[in-house]
């Protein structure tokens, strides 16, 4: 069955994203769980670990740089990764920022990115980083 990575916060986490995508996830299910199958990739980092569900297959320590080189080669690695959905907001991955852009850039995978925050006048360095992504 083909798999799709969602890199995100995740309940038991109390977090607008988390909620976000559970109901993302089980909506995506609901129509197409004959097709795909979705497990989570958690963000935690060194001041918030996640407790981790059945549905999470792997962690993203957003404090550690290189937890982003260790999951994009685990995520390349995989073949039944077909897809990797990101939940995005600019706080998850601001600890490590180059980190997290060097990531998208070297998944092999199709990466959707989901924007929750959109900055009506980004600064020039944000408005680079969006460029990146």
């Amino acid at each position: 069955m083909r798999k799709i990575i969602c890199i995100t916060t995740y309940p038991p986490r109390e977090c607008g994203i988390a909620t976000f995508a559970q109901d993302l996830i089980r909506a995506i299910l609901s129509k197409f769980g004959e097709s795909y199958s979705i497990k989570i990739c958690a963000v935690e980092s060194d001041t918030e670990k996640q407790t981790c569900t059945e549905d999470v297959e792997y962690v993203l320590d957003t404090s550690d740089i290189s937890a982003y080189a260790t999951l994009t080669r685990q995520l390349n690695e995989n073949s039944e990764v077909k897809m990797v959905l990101v939940q995005h907001e600019f706080g998850l991955y601001a600890a490590q920022e180059e980190a997290f852009l060097q990531m998208l850039q070297q998944l092999l995978k199709p990466v959707i990115l989901v924007f929750h925050t959109v900055l009506a006048q980004p600064s020039p360095a944000l408005y680079r980083s969006v460029g990146r992504m």
